[in-house]
């Protein structure tokens, strides 16, 4: 299990695999064949291993506003709390596609402030989005994977941030409010 913050620099990718063609391109002829067949299973490998995700995360996205991207292990299940603010750069929209998801299983908008659900649109013309929960529709319980999420009945008031949608999330034995 691991929760990370979102952002990686793919600049390091492309200075990595500049280094690596370089250093195979500058040996002798009899072992560049061989390594140049590894290299392209490698990276065949490498560019398919989200199908393998063996790991459950929660990435917390880092962007003005509130979005959290939970996925479990071998993809079995993908959930998106919150989405953000409308920005221009689509930063949950691109931390999403650099984690090679195409279907998220549930969209939960907290409550309907710019900065928990201004890229809610952009996501469901991005994404496969199966089901949306809010505080209007949502269930007592949900099991995604090897999640487990009990909702609790939150206040209705005229406050949008103290209507929003509480829930606990179990992953494995750990529970998260």
């Amino acid at each position: 299990f691991q929760v990370d913050y979102a952002f990686y620099s793919s600049i390091w990718t492309i200075i990595y695999y500049v280094f690596l063609v370089s250093m195979v391109l500058s040996l002798n002829s009899k072992y560049k064949q061989k390594l140049i067949a590894s290299f392209i299973c490698f990276l065949i490998i490498q560019n398919n291993v989200y199908r393998l995700s063996p790991k459950t995360s929660i990435s917390i996205i880092d962007i003005y506003g509130d979005s959290i991207l939970i996925k479990d292990q071998f993809n079995q299940c993908t959930i998106l709390l919150d989405t953000g603010v409308n920005d221009p750069y689509n930063s949950v929209i691109k931390y999403i596609k650099s984690k090679q998801i195409k279907k998220i299983d549930f969209v939960i908008i907290t409550h309907y402030h710019d900065d928990h659900m201004g890229e809610l649109e952009e996501v469901k013309d991005s994404f496969e989005v199966a089901n949306i929960i809010d505080y209007n529709n949502h269930p007592k319980e949900l099991v995604c994977g090897s999640f487990s999420l009990e909702f609790h009945q939150g206040i209705r008031e005229f406050d949008e941030n103290n209507s929003s949608v509480v829930f606990t999330l179990t992953v494995n034995k750990d529970k998260y409010l």
